[in-house]
């Protein structure tokens, strides 16, 4: 795939890694004016929805729809990129009560690619301890 879909972020005390947080993530492009997900894009995030399922505990999907502000009726427009991404992840066998979904209208001189339309994050839904144990190897700076 030409995107990374795991992403680390590490917390660093003075000179060991003490904790992290884990998500897949990917970015889905639509065309301008639409919210259809390409085929391409639809083969990516199966792919990534399976990779969910094989972490050791249940994860959110949370699901970012954008429009420009130049595109018709953005707004709405936003709001059925994300729904399309969320109908998508509901027939992929994602629970409906562990999809949220939020849409923004993105400014005209962003420097945001203009063809990716929506962001899609897995991220565990972390025991009270925290998801530590699944980094719990100490990394030096």
């Amino acid at each position: 795939m030409c995107y990374a879909l795991t992403s680390a972020v590490l917390c660093y005390t003075s000179s060991y890694a003490v904790a992290c947080s884990l998500g897949l993530q990917m970015s889905a492009k639509m065309p301008r004016n639409s919210a259809e997900m390409t085929n391409a894009d639809r083969i990516r995030l199966a792919n990534l929805t399976i990779n969910v399922r094989t972490l050791p505990m249940r994860s959110d999907a949370i699901i970012y729809g954008y429009a420009f502000a130049g595109e018709h009726a953005p707004a709405s427009l936003a709001s059925q990129r994300a729904q399309t991404v969320a109908q998508f992840l509901t027939q992929m066998g994602v629970a409906a009560d562990l999809i949220h979904v939020e849409s923004s209208i993105v400014a005209s001189n962003s420097k945001r690619d203009p063809s990716e339309q929506v962001d899609i994050q897995f991220a565990p839904i972390c025991p009270t301890g925290g998801c530590g144990f699944l980094c719990n190897t100490p990394t030096l700076k």
